[in-house]
C-alpha cells in the first residue's frame, strides 16, 4: 500500500507541475481547465466526461453553425428546442439588425456538472468574440470580445447527451 500511494502522490505532483507551466505558458484559463478535467476523473467520471464533450463539441459546431448560417449542424449536439433557438438569434441578427455574425471561442471552462439520472446541468465560463458584417455593404460593422456564465441543460437521448436550453449571463 505504501508503494501505491507514493505513486499517487507522484502523479499528482506531476498533475500540478504541468498545471503550473500551463499556467505560465498558456494563461491561467488553460490551466484551470485543465485541473478541471482532471479532477472530473472521479467516480462519475463517465458522466461527466461525456458531458463536459457535449458541451465542447456544441461549441465547436455552434462556430460552424453560425459560419455557414446552418443551425441544422447542431443537430447531433443539440434538441430540437435549442436549434431553434439558435436559429432565431441568426434571423434577429440577419433580419433586424441587417447583420451576419461570426463567432470565436477563445475560452471554455467547465466548473461544474450535475448530473440526475437522463439529465444533467453544467456550469461554465466562457468568452467569445464576435464579428459583424453589414450585409448591405459586405464590410466588417464591428468586434465585441464578451465573458459569461453559462448554465446548460442537458437531456441523454438514445444514449447521447444532447444541450437542451442554455442561459447565459455576462460577467
Amino acid at each position: 500500500m505504501a508503494k501505491r500511494s507514493s505513486s499517487f502522490k507522484l502523479i499528482i505532483m506531476i498533475v500540478v507541475a504541468v498545471a503550473l507551466f500551463m499556467g505560465l505558458a498558456l494563461g491561467e484559463d488553460y490551466a484551470r481547465g485543465f485541473i478541471t478535467r482532471w479532477q472530473n476523473r472521479g467516480a462519475a467520471a463517465t458522466a461527466a466526461t461525456a458531458v463536459g464533450k457535449t458541451i465542447e463539441k456544441y461549441n465547436q459546431t455552434l462556430v460552424k453553425a453560425y459560419e455557414q448560417e446552418k443551425p441544422s449542424l447542431l443537430s447531433p449536439v443539440a434538441t430540437e428546442r435549442q436549434i431553434t433557438d439558435v436559429r432565431l438569434y441568426m434571423t434577429y441578427d440577419k433580419v433586424e439588425k441587417k447583420r451576419k455574425m461570426s463567432v470565436e471561442l477563445k475560452s471554455l471552462l467547465i466548473d461544474k456538472i450535475k448530473k440526475k439520472g437522463a439529465k444533467a446541468t453544467a456550469l461554465t465560463t466562457e468568452t467569445w468574440v464576435y464579428n459583424f458584417k453589414d450585409l448591405n455593404t459586405g464590410k466588417e460593422s464591428g468586434r465585441a470580445v464578451e465573458s459569461y456564465r453559462v448554465t446548460y441543460n442537458l437531456k441523454k437521448t438514445g444514449g447521447l447527451w444532447l444541450v437542451d436550453s442554455l442561459k447565459a449571463k455576462k460577467i
